[in-house]
């Protein structure tokens, strides 16, 4: 199944703020998958401070409605094709060429990031970035 890498940071930072993409910057994302492709969606902290608000965002984009809980902090939709396979935090310092990726997400559950890094090793925007989990290449 291929992984498609979609990075919400020109978004915030140069459509949003007017403002060039920090060489260092961090958030969360989550991986979503459909029938045919996964999706790691990366989101800089400032645009989301829940999981949810990243899946909300994509599917939105995607036509998919959905609700929040009480809390705010899960989004749920009925999309049957459609699955969040978890979520966890990022870190990148482009002066570095570091990519690193942690922790997990309290409202989807967490990822196993050793493969993950694997993958994205190989998404052209990541293959000049050094990528690790944890603090581990």
């Amino acid at each position: 199944m291929q992984l498609r890498f979609v990075d919400y940071c020109p978004l915030y930072f140069t459509e949003l703020r007017e403002q060039p993409v920090p060489s260092h910057r961090e958030g969360k994302f989550v991986l979503l998958r459909n029938a045919a492709t996964r999706y790691a969606v990366f989101s800089p902290r400032q645009l989301s401070t829940y999981h949810a608000n990243i899946v909300e965002r994509f599917l939105w984009g995607h036509g998919i409605p959905g609700q929040y809980n009480a809390k705010h902090d899960v989004f749920t939709f009925d999309a049957p094709d459609w699955h969040v396979e978890g979520g966890a935090h990022w870190e990148r310092d482009d002066d570095k060429g570091v990519l690193r990726l942690y922790g997990g997400s309290n409202a989807y559950g967490g990822l196993d990031l050793a493969p993950l890094a694997t993958e994205l090793r190989d998404i052209p925007d990541l293959r000049d970035v050094k990528i690790v989990v944890d603090g581990r290449a």
